[in-house]
């Protein structure tokens, strides 16, 4: 009789304890979900620029060896380069020369910018998905730390994201000035090089704008709008 009442008892126990349990929170639950995946989406967006700063930074690399010095031969070697009507040999060689000295500096610049951007971009990506990637702790817990790292590191992903965004315009440039296309018809060099310089400059401040529109929130005043 006593062996009865005891597991009753144990029974009605079981039945308190299980009707006194917190229900599982579906909507936090729901919003942390959303909110690794916008995470997620985060370092895709930042990855995508590190894809593009590698390229550019491999063209980049790639062109540097490949630079042929036309400045002296102009005047040594009469066909060594086409003959520009409206300039001197003299007026030609040291335009040449001025040529030589922007393309390369362009192209040290756009690669040691291109290259220090995919080194950032490839860390922020590698320690994001590692926290993302954690199988330990909370899913709080995890979102947590993604947010402090992330704004921690607010202040490189910006510099990072600057650099890229120079990189591009200086590499047109450093096409415009290619002393190869200027040794061999100056008239199509200039129209090439006005051309990419004004492409360029348009880049440089279409990049500039969607920027400041990305710190205001998309709202700016500005006869270009902004995206969505």
């Amino acid at each position: 009789c006593c062996g009865a009442d005891a597991e009753a008892k144990a029974q009605l126990l079981e039945v308190n304890s299980k009707e006194k349990m917190p229900a599982p929170d579906c909507a936090n639950a729901e919003s942390e979900a959303k909110l690794f995946e916008v995470n997620q989406k985060k370092l895709d967006a930042e990855n995508a620029i590190g894809v593009l700063a590698t390229l550019i930074a491999g063209f980049s690399l790639s062109l540097l060896p490949q630079l042929e010095v036309f400045s002296d031969k102009v005047l040594s070697d009469a066909g060594a380069c086409s003959k520009c009507g409206f300039l001197s040999p003299a007026t030609h060689s040291r335009m040449l020369l001025v040529c030589e000295y922007v393309h390369v500096i362009a192209l040290v610049v756009v690669a040691c910018a291109s290259c220090f951007s995919v080194v950032v971009v490839t860390m922020i990506y590698f320690h994001g998905s590692k926290i993302l990637a954690k199988r330990k702790g909370s899913r709080a817990k995890m979102l947590a730390e993604f947010d402090g790292f992330w704004d921690a590191v607010k202040g490189i992903r910006q510099f990072s994201r600057d650099a890229f965004l120079c990189a591009v315009p200086l590499f047109m440039l450093s096409i415009a000035a290619s002393p190869k296309i200027w040794c061999n018809n100056c008239l199509l060099a200039g129209f090439a090089a006005a051309a990419l310089a004004s492409s360029g400059i348009g880049v440089f401040l279409l990049t500039r704008h969607f920027e400041a529109c990305r710190q205001a929130g998309g709202q700016i005043g500005s006869a270009w709008p902004c995206f969505p």
